[in-house]
């Protein structure tokens, strides 16, 4: 720039400038936060203007929620909180418990609004439990009356939600022991680059007590293994057998990796049986071509499962293993 004339405004410190009542049409700038402030005479701290770097952040309208798990709350400072709620509005939160019920927001001490969800016909309804998970984050949207609840990341309760994920090595089983509860009626396991120390079997079991023991009686099975090479599909039906097979033959060669998905449905049901379907392919160890399986599984025992085990052939040497919670009741 060739204009060597400097202009400045007035301007200090984030608390300076939020004790500042300044005229009207004032600006100055706040030298803690690098934003402009807006003045009129009669508010202290006047209107804060956003900068790139606060509306790349959500500044303003993202935080941690507060208050109890059915009565949240959400607070960007005295400055910085809206003065009314007004339709469209939108805020971003995550959650930091399960609700347990219907449930309200209060954004910037303005009052509680219902939040609200949209069911599968599309009508407005009250929240239910654990339609609000910890750790997900959620968009709010003010309709006039009642903050829409939708999912911002990460999922949402009544949709595909991320519970857990695991890479761990050196280990002889994958071990779900946690997030299977009565939250959603269906699972999914997705096993993606399985590598493992020796070929074989892939097998499943289920526990009722979080792992502490793991049940070895009444699995049932049916399923297709099917090897590209030789275009051969062998069918199996296993009664009371002591595992899930979810595939056999696969190539333990670090470049060979294994992949696969399990949907499980009725895991909680005391008073049912649980059922699996599922679908992995991999190489086979006999050939080295392409091997597919699909099939489906029950432990014809009525009992509320809550952990899973999946047992790969020696140990595994790499793995990205995840739990999903996939639909609500």
């Amino acid at each position: 720039m060739t204009d060597t004339k400097e202009v400045a405004i007035r301007g200090g410190t984030q608390a300076e400038q939020d004790d500042f009542t300044g005229v009207l049409k004032e600006v100055t700038f706040d030298t803690t936060n690098l934003r402009l402030r807006a003045h009129d005479q009669m508010n202290p701290g006047g209107m804060v203007i956003p900068n790139r770097r606060d509306s790349q952040n959500q500044a303003f309208l993202a935080a941690v929620a507060g208050g109890t798990a059915n009565a949240l709350t959400l607070d960007f400072g005295a400055i910085n909180n809206p003065a009314t709620y007004a339709k469209f509005q939108r805020f971003v939160f995550e959650a930091a418990d399960n609700n347990t019920a219907t449930a309200t927001l209060n954004v910037g001490s303005l009052g509680n609004v219902g939040l609200r969800k949209i069911d599968n016909a599309g009508a407005k309804q009250e929240l239910e439990e654990d339609d609000i998970v910890a750790g997900i984050i959620y968009q709010v949207t003010h309709d006039g009356s009642h903050f829409m609840l939708g999912v911002s990341a990460g999922g949402s309760g009544g949709s595909r939600v991320l519970l857990a994920e695991s890479t761990a090595t050196g280990g002889s089983t994958i071990d779900f022991t946690s997030g299977i509860d009565d939250t959603y009626d269906i699972y999914e396991i997705e096993i993606l680059n399985l590598d493992v120390s020796t070929s074989g079997q892939i097998d499943m079991q289920f526990s009722a007590d979080g792992g502490s023991s793991w049940l070895t009686t009444t699995y049932d099975r049916a399923w297709f293994n099917w090897t590209a090479s030789v275009g051969s599909a062998s069918q199996s039906d296993d009664v009371s057998t002591t595992a899930i097979q979810l595939i056999s033959g696969i190539n333990s060669n670090v470049a060979h990796k294994t992949n696969g998905l399990v949907r499980l449905y009725g895991l909680r049901d005391a008073a049912g049986y649980s059922y699996a379907h599922f679908h992995f392919v991999g190489i086979a160890a006999f050939n080295g071509t392409m091997i597919s399986s699909l099939g489906w599984g029950v432990r014809k025992v009525a009992q509320a499962i809550n952990a899973v085990r999946i047992t790969p052939p020696g140990t595994v040497d790499s793995v990205i293993a995840r739990l999903w919670g996939v639909s609500k009741t």
